[in-house]
């Protein structure tokens, strides 16, 4: 009798440290609700332009991201680019089927430097930008440059975060 009882006791401790070490929906989740992580997804990308602006800051444009979806916005962010050097050649955008994102980075020194929107995830009701920076490798010409990158993604209205 006193084996039984045993026996029941082990099993049951067994099973109550088997349930301590096993992880709860949160600490899995990093406590995101279970539906937001089902609706996580990696963007298309198709390339929209690379390059530097060289007016010295004369477009007006800040570091940071810009999420275009007219043909209204698109012309007054080209318009700037074009204002001091012709930065970005005229491409036709459906603006009912695609999104525009921008990054442009701060204003450097010299050239060499680059910024690329590295790839784009869906996150529920959001869209996160993945920003990739370089430096130059070896001495580099001595102009103020502002590097930007421009990508279309599929047609969206949700908030768009932009990190590095």
């Amino acid at each position: 009798m006193k084996k039984k009882h045993t026996l029941y006791f082990g099993f049951a401790l067994m099973t109550l440290i088997g349930l301590q070490s096993c992880k709860t929906t949160e600490e899995v989740t990093g406590g995101q609700p279970a539906d937001t992580l089902a609706n996580v997804y990696p963007l298309s990308i198709k390339e929209g332009s690379s390059g530097y602006l060289t007016g010295y800051g004369a477009e007006g444009i800040e570091e940071g991201g810009v999420v275009i979806n007219s043909q209204e916005e698109w012309d007054a962010l080209t318009t700037k680019m074009n204002s001091v050097n012709k930065s970005i050649k005229e491409q036709p955008i459906d603006f009912d089927r695609g999104t525009v994102l921008a990054y442009f980075d701060q204003i450097r020194g010299s050239g060499g430097y680059t910024v690329e929107i590295a790839s784009a995830t869906k996150m529920g009701k959001k869209i996160q930008a993945q920003i990739k920076k370089a430096s130059p490798f070896a001495d580099a010409i001595e102009i103020m440059t502002q590097p930007f990158h421009i990508v279309i993604i599929q047609k969206s209205d949700d908030k768009v975060s932009f990190t590095e």
